[in-house]
């Protein structure tokens, strides 16, 4: 009787374009129902194979109750640790840039206090002690020298670049 729902459903398939809606929507449940069904009678007979003997059913129902469970929880305890790991390594990177920052505006801050009266000429060695004040945290430190006006118009004045390693395109001139 199952092989000839099977039957009835290829014919659906096969026939579905000249059928009605109707028709074709019970044939794909009728054939998803003889599908299920003929895939549990498949799973009976090859456990009927595999386990003919007490001792081998058994071992499937420790196999099936206690280790696939046990690899599950494990497997759940492993990705979230994974994601723990990642959630506490992003905070401890936004932390860190957040703390470079905050050292990066205080030098800011010091060579725009210290240079805000100086003439153009002394501002590169101003520049290169306050620089090298901060060599161990920073050691490529680098920037343009820039004075900004009482009209707002700023001017380059120079570059401050002790270790010599910034690239060329760190002092052009923002357009």
């Amino acid at each position: 009787m199952k092989w000839i729902g099977l039957a009835l459903c290829a014919l659906v398939l096969l026939l579905r374009p000249w059928l009605p809606g109707l028709v074709v929507a019970i044939g794909y449940l009728y054939g998803s129902i003889v599908i299920v069904n003929l895939t549990v009678l498949l799973v009976r007979k090859l456990r009927d194979l595999l386990f003919w003997r007490v001792r081998h059913r058994l071992l499937g129902a420790f196999v099936f109750a206690g280790l696939i469970p046990l690899l599950l929880i494990l497997g759940m305890v492993y990705f979230a640790g994974r994601i723990l790991a990642g959630q506490l390594a992003s905070d401890y990177l936004q932390d860190s840039v957040q703390d470079l920052a905050r050292e990066l505006t205080w030098i800011d801050v010091d060579l725009a206090q210290r240079t805000a009266s100086l003439p153009a000429a002394d501002l590169g060695r101003v520049a290169g002690e306050i620089f090298k004040q901060h060599d161990s945290k920073f050691p490529s430190l680098a920037a343009p020298l820039i004075r900004v006006g009482q009209d707002g118009a700023s001017e380059v004045l120079g570059k401050c670049d002790p270790s010599g390693r910034a690239p060329a395109r760190a002092f052009r001139r923002p357009s």
